[in-house]
């Protein structure tokens, strides 16, 4: 973790970077602080092809999105900007003005994904926010959750969303408190034009009622959100049944068009992130959603994960590397994981107390049937070795080398490739990161072949 003095550090540095594309710097205690490196450091006109900037996870708060406006405004950084993640910020109220002023100004209006899940922007927050999206033209993606917007903050971003004609293909809006005024404003934006290519929705744990349960089913028999794939009502207010009648109009629809939308969103997830390449020093140690490399991931697609590892201590406990999870079940097995949807495979985590590298492998079944394999894999101490995980377009088999060297294989059920999943990097909802240092980590989505 580099801290604050890193990061100055890393500032004094980018202004030479001219080629720059991606910058990560996730789960790296960077508070405003640091940030103001941004702001103090950087040249004017630096960072001209910078597209992706991930900064979630870190400690920095209003101060610090101040010092990003100053160095997109006044300094005219990052003119292609086209991926922006804060998430689990604190920034506040102040912080989404200070993003506003941004987008306001055409700051944003490059950018196609805007992840600010956890940054305490509230309704306050939020209103300026709403206003900068009439800027943001290319806004494709936008993951707002758990930012207490109530149903005022919510109407204010649907509002503005609609306003400016904003087509969005994935939306996250879980945990705001929303209830059924604001699920009737997200209905009167998504029915129209600008729900026509959403192809995921998340609008679980919130206070949605029966009545907007209804409303939803009805809309969607109704053929709005046509392309719409995933949309989760979870944990609201609605009993079961009623969010059971969401589900199968979902599902209900005919198989061509669900087809079809099966098939937009993993062409989606490919033009959204082709590649991926991050340079870190180590793994992420705290457990959190900002150690998800790739969220919603579409298994049918072609990809292929590959890192260098070298480890240079051991844990007391299992530790994790990578772990992929698919799968709407939830597996009754085993204690290490919370009740939650997933297999959590294949699994790559260094056993305690040891530089041997734990690799769990799905061998098909459902995961009540408990089929998994493991294979144990020794590491040298201070010594690096290359871990590639690779799975063709199509296919269910995932297959996994250490040095060359094949080690297993992960064979998910058809029916689960299907479903969104994620690859989680270090530290994770289920394990502390392991001890090992990390270079030429590229996670790289393969085209479909040429039919």
């Amino acid at each position: 973790m580099i801290g604050n003095d890193g990061m100055v550090a890393l500032c004094g540095a980018l202004g030479a970077l001219s080629c720059l594309e991606v910058l990560i710097l996730f789960d790296n205690r960077i508070g405003d602080e640091g940030m103001q490196g941004l702001a103090e450091l950087l040249p004017a006109g630096a960072l001209p092809k910078l597209e992706r900037f991930q900064l979630q996870g870190n400690a920095f708060g209003a101060a610090g999105v101040a010092a990003l406006q100053t160095c997109v405004l006044d300094h005219l950084c990052m003119p292609r900007l086209a991926s922006l993640n804060l998430q689990h910020n604190s920034i506040g109220a102040q912080g989404g003005v200070f993003l506003g002023n941004i987008g306001a100004v055409g700051g944003l209006r490059g950018v196609s994904s805007l992840f600010l899940s956890s940054c305490k922007v509230g309704a306050d927050g939020i209103a300026a926010m709403a206003k900068a999206v009439a800027s943001m033209p290319r806004l494709n993606v936008l993951d707002i959750s758990a930012n207490e917007l109530g149903d005022d903050g919510f109407e204010q971003l649907v509002d503005g969303l609609a306003a400016a004609g904003i087509v969005l293909f994935f939306l996250h809006v879980q945990n705001n408190g929303i209830g059924d005024r604001g699920a009737l404003a997200l209905l009167s934006y998504l029915e129209g034009d600008c729900g026509a290519r959403l192809t995921g929705l998340h609008i679980n744990a919130n206070k949605l009622t029966n009545t907007s349960m209804t409303k939803i089913s009805l809309a969607l028999k109704a053929g709005a959100m046509p392309n719409i794939d995933v949309l989760n009502v979870d944990h609201n207010d609605a009993t079961e049944a009623e969010r059971n009648q969401v589900r199968n109009a979902v599902e209900s629809r005919p198989a061509e068009q669900r087809a079809k939308a099966k098939a937009l969103m993993a062409s989606l997830q490919l033009e959204f992130c082709p590649v991926v390449e991050v340079l870190v020093d180590q793994m992420p140690t705290q457990p959190g959603p900002h150690n998800v490399l790739s969220p919603n991931l579409v298994l049918t697609q072609g990809f292929e994960a590959a890192l260098d590892l070298m480890p240079y201590g051991t844990s007391g406990d299992y530790a994790g590397i990578v772990q992929f999870s698919a799968s709407k079940e939830v597996n009754p097995h085993d204690w290490w994981w919370p009740p939650t949807p997933g297999d959590r495979a294949p699994l790559l985590c260094m056993i305690p107390n040891t530089t041997q590298m734990h690799v769990c492998c799905r061998t098909e079944g459902h995961l009540t049937e408990d089929r998994f394999t493991d294979v144990q894999t020794p590491l040298e101490m201070h010594e690096w070795s290359t871990v590639k995980l690779s799975k063709q377009h199509g296919s269910s088999v995932m297959e996994i080398f250490v040095n060359g060297i094949k080690v297993g294989e992960n064979i998910w059920p058809l029916e689960d490739i299907t479903c969104p999943s994620r690859v989680y990097l270090g530290g994770c909802p289920q394990a502390s990161g392991a001890k090992v240092h990390v270079r030429n980590l590229t996670f790289r989505r393969l085209a479909a072949p040429a039919i």
